[in-house]
């Protein structure tokens, strides 16, 4: 007898901010949790344009990092440039590690200094502060990867998120 195979169930965006809100349940308050749900999302957004406008980059001039470091290649097409350890890809790899939400917290910080546009906006020292265990935050850095540029590709996606 052929063994069946679980058909995976598209998860919708709710579910998975609703998972991140659970995985962060007992730390913080709900507005440190809402501001580092929505600053995590905003972090996935932005390297998701990043990953893509690097991509285009390495596609018109080749892999050259003179191009691909070059901040205004990305701010001509409002795509934020972001340093190594603020992309999403290392956030992914590091987010088991005990000193991850100082790593967050650093990025935000290094985002909006690189970025004078967002001066202001991105959540300052939230992460840290929230008291959340390693597990937590890598159960919620695991929820918001979910978020695919393929399935969630809405300009106003940060919109619908907050």
């Amino acid at each position: 007898m052929a063994k069946a195979t679980k058909k995976q169930k598209e998860v919708t965006l709710e579910q998975v901010l609703w998972n991140c809100r659970v995985a962060l349940r007992g730390f913080g308050s709900f507005e440190k949790n809402r501001d580092s749900i929505i600053g995590l999302a905003f972090l996935k957004f932005a390297s998701d344009k990043f990953d893509k406008r690097r991509q285009e980059i390495i596609e018109e001039h080749g892999n050259i990092s003179v191009f691909l470091e070059k901040v205004s290649f990305y701010n001509s097409q409002n795509v934020y440039y972001l340093e190594e350890h603020c992309r999403w890809d290392y956030i992914v790899k590091n987010a088991g590690s005990n000193d991850i939400a100082v790593k967050l917290d650093k990025a935000m910080k290094d985002i909006e200094e690189k970025n004078p546009p967002l001066k202001g906006t991105l959540p300052q020292n939230v992460y840290a502060s929230l008291g959340a265990d390693k597990n937590a935050m890598k159960s919620l850095i695991d929820e918001m990867n979910k978020i695919s540029e393929k399935r969630f590709h809405e300009e106003d996606l940060i919109g619908r998120v907050y």
